[in-house]
């Protein structure tokens, strides 16, 4: 996490939370430059490429999640993110290998979630994500940054919220949201307990709606009330402003004069451009989507931390 965020005194008295609720729960806490030494030194170069070249920090912190997720398992909160109630009243690993809840009617969250070790779920997020960067750079070039053709939500698209809604969509193979409280039961297994093996089904449980967004897990939204230095909302703001203003546009008023059409052409045969989040279709992603194991092998095993 960004080192700026972790020294303010309220975000400090959120995470505690976390070690008050659970005092059996090892918390550990990874800066920017150790999130990049673990990314760098358990996966191939191709995830590490996508992540390195993410212009904010928050594009990192959330392919980190899905990635440490996968690798070691476990609980992952934002660290604006309260811990209300202990983790176990709404995850047992020994029922259920993947716990996600809801954001809103949308999409559901990436503040919040647990699982076990190569559960499918997380394998699925980080390859959409390589898939979407490489669909990015095939349109426009590899040179060519993300924020340029992306229109203003292109965190949300690329590693946010909506890549892991349309990751679970994908996988649970269907087009709006699982129902809430439903246990799914898909192929492909986590890592089982010490021995390394892995099951032949997994399964994913999603939680009721105010689970994770407000019984068990409270999200604070730091973004709305850190500084520019701190919030990823500012950060992204302020980078798009950069690129109007070098487009020759205004600034100030570069969501309406500067921001950049989007074509969802691959979705479904659509092609209704807009923001991204606006798009005339259900799933952004139209692909045959194999998992692609292989692009997600171990350069080194996944150390305890």
């Amino acid at each position: 996490m960004d080192t700026k965020a972790y020294n303010s005194p309220r975000i400090q008295d959120i995470m505690a939370t976390w070690d008050a609720k659970n005092p059996g729960l090892l918390h550990t806490v990874q800066n920017d430059s150790e999130a990049d030494v673990f990314i760098r030194t358990t996966f191939t170069s191709e995830v590490y490429g996508v992540y390195a070249a993410f212009e904010l920090p928050v594009m990192k912190a959330d392919m980190w999640r899905y990635a440490v997720l996968y690798a070691r398992g476990g609980v992952y909160a934002d660290a604006d993110a309260e811990c209300v109630q202990p983790t176990q009243s709404w995850w047992s690993p020994d029922e259920c290998d993947a716990a996600i809840g809801y954001e809103d009617d949308n999409r559901l969250c990436n503040w919040a979630f647990a699982s076990a070790p190569r559960h499918p779920v997380f394998a699925r997020a980080l390859v959409t994500i390589i898939e979407r960067v490489h669909a990015y750079r095939a349109k426009w070039g590899a040179g060519v940054a993300l924020s340029t053709h992306s229109g203003r939500h292109f965190v949300h698209h690329f590693t946010g919220p909506s890549v892991f809604t349309s990751a679970v969509q994908s996988l649970l193979g269907i087009n709006g949201l699982p129902d809430p409280g439903h246990t799914f039961q898909i192929p492909g297994g986590p890592t089982n307990g010490s021995n390394g093996t892995s099951t032949p089904t997994s399964t994913v449980c999603i939680q009721p709606k105010k689970i994770l967004n407000g019984e068990k897990v409270r999200n604070h939204y730091g973004s709305l009330w850190m500084d520019e230095a701190k919030s990823w909302t500012k950060q992204r703001d302020q980078l798009r402003r950069k690129l109007c203003a070098d487009r020759g546009g205004d600034p100030s008023t570069y969501t309406k004069g500067c921001e950049v059409e989007y074509c969802c052409g691959a979705c479904h045969g659509q092609h209704a451009c807009g923001d991204l989040l606006h798009c005339a279709c259900v799933n952004h992603d139209n692909l045959d989507h194999p998992l692609h194991e292989s692009r997600l092998k171990f350069v080194n095993s996944p150390q305890p931390f």
